[in-house]
């Protein structure tokens, strides 16, 4: 589940969600403890406070996209905006068709949303 310090791969074809994501990384927050070690899909062994880093980061760049979508820029202008730069971890997914799906989701359920 956990790529420590990593934007990581969500199966949005297949129902995945950033939420549902969130909320998966959230229930093994719920029963670690500062003693957990946890061992990440990708990345280094990781700590209770590497998944909290993670869920923080994945929160921020999930709002930061969405008030995007919400203000009506398309993908291309939300890729201009790189509203992810100062992020290293996620910085190099701009561009990818990860991102772009993410992206082109958000902004489908905007315009479903009006209609």
């Amino acid at each position: 589940l956990l790529f420590s310090g990593w934007f990581p791969y969500i199966d949005l074809d297949n129902g995945g969600t950033v939420d549902g994501y969130i909320a998966g990384m959230q229930a093994i927050v719920d029963v670690a403890d500062a003693d957990t070690q946890i061992i990440p899909g990708h990345g280094p062994l990781s700590t209770e406070a590497d998944l909290e880093a993670s869920i923080a980061m994945l929160t921020e760049a999930k709002a930061r996209v969405q008030a995007l979508v919400d203000q009506g820029l398309n993908l291309q202008q939300v890729q201009d905006a790189a509203p992810l730069a100062d992020f290293p971890a996620l910085a190099l997914l701009a561009g990818s068709p990860a991102w772009d799906t993410v992206v082109q989701r958000k902004t489908a359920r905007r315009k479903e949303s009006k209609s």
